[in-house]
């Protein structure tokens, strides 16, 4: 499974590399908000509370990188090669202003789902 989605970030990261005339920005932004939003929930709650229990964190993980894939990743990487339409599309269903970071819409949300998966189950 790691080795799986190794590739798949090797593969993205080298798609971005190649069509992207924004490269550092690009990567930078994706990688703090991929950092945070998987990240961060997981290792302050799960180290800190004793209530944490691993489907919690795996939820947490997985929401926080598909957030981020979906609102970051996808439209960047789509008007990098040159579908700006996809890339309309997709920032059309971003229920925050532009301004408002999808990584701390992915954090928050991580943040709730780890919480909220942990006490049901």
């Amino acid at each position: 499974m790691t080795q799986t989605a190794l590739a798949g970030i090797i593969l993205i990261s080298t798609l971005i590399v190649y069509f992207s005339e924004t490269l550092v920005g690009i990567l930078g932004t994706i990688g703090w908000g991929f950092f945070a939003a998987t990240f961060f929930a997981v290792v302050a709650l799960g180290l800190n509370w004793t209530g944490a229990i691993k489907e919690g964190a795996t939820t947490a993980l997985v929401s926080g990188l598909v957030i981020n894939l979906f609102y970051s990743a996808v439209p960047r990487i789509s008007e990098a090669a040159g579908f700006d339409g996809i890339a309309t599309a997709i920032m059309g269903l971003y229920p925050f202003p532009e301004s408002f970071p999808v990584g701390t819409v992915a954090l928050l949300v991580t943040i709730v789902l780890f919480v909220a998966v942990s006490i049901v189950t």
